[in-house]
């Protein structure tokens, strides 16, 4: 069993996005079992959501090791996977499908402070 920290940073904006609400659980979820399966025993997971202009920002960072160079650059492709016992690689892919057809946008980066941090991006309805 691990310590998981989850945190919500600041308080989630009341925005009206026009979405399917059971695929952006999935991205969510994914995005959250990941963070945990990267980290040890140990850990946290900060999640952050803001209004910017026209768009809802969700970024989740966690404290795991970050991501490995190998695959950065070709981590939302269908099968790819670096470094995990379990899982398909097609999970991230599908994080980027589900959030295009919003469209949106999602990125990963190393964060500065260490750990991975995925950014993902929606419309606002207007």
């Amino acid at each position: 069993m691990k310590q998981i920290d989850c945190c919500l940073d600041g308080d989630i904006p009341e925005v009206t996005l026009q979405a399917d609400p059971k695929r952006l659980r999935r991205v969510l979820a994914n995005l959250a079992s990941n963070a945990c399966d990267a980290m040890d025993s140990a850990g946290r997971l900060l999640v952050r959501v803001e209004k910017v202009e026209q768009e809802l920002i969700t970024t989740l960072q966690d404290t795991g090791p970050g991501l490995a160079d190998a695959i950065l650059e070709r981590l939302f492709q269908p099968f790819a996977t670096h470094g995990k016992a379990q899982g398909t690689g097609l999970g991230l892919s599908i994080c980027q499908q589900i959030i295009e057809e919003h469209g949106g946008q999602i990125r990963a980066q190393n964060a500065p402070e260490g750990g991975a941090m995925f950014v993902f991006t929606l419309p606002l309805k207007t």
